[in-house]
């Protein structure tokens, strides 16, 4: 997962070299992105074995912003069901992608942030 650990290196820059306080930092990104901003946010919550950048910030970043995320492989999910006469693009990518993005490695919390018990989807009128 080299562009997790470039991700997280990027945030200890911020952090350390730029004095940056990280309740002051948004990890965002768009599909594979922001699929990429959701492993991090895993990350820090639950370090990854196989990632040796250690970055526990003792305050909590902004948060994390996503468009479009590739946050599940799998087309059962209620809110795609629900969401279905309304989204204008898929949600799910496709079985081809899906492969070539784990890269012959299975499916786990960082790279199918969904599959994590600590992560809720909310909905814009949920968050106030």
């Amino acid at each position: 997962p080299s562009q997790r650990f470039e991700g997280l290196e990027a945030l200890h820059y911020l952090r350390e070299i730029g004095g940056n306080s990280v309740n002051n930092i948004v990890v965002a990104g768009d599909s594979a992105g922001g699929n990429l901003a959701l492993g991090i946010v895993s990350h820090i919550l639950l370090p990854h074995p196989d990632i040796s950048v250690a970055f526990a910030p003792k305050e909590s970043l902004s948060g994390p912003l996503q468009l479009c995320p590739w946050a599940t492989f799998f087309r059962k999910r209620d809110f795609i069901e629900r969401n279905k006469f309304k989204d204008s693009i898929a949600l799910i990518p496709s079985s081809c992608y899906v492969q070539c993005f784990l890269g012959g490695k299975p499916s786990n919390n960082y790279n199918e942030p969904l599959s994590s018990h600590g992560i809720r989807i909310m909905r814009a009128d949920e968050m106030s």
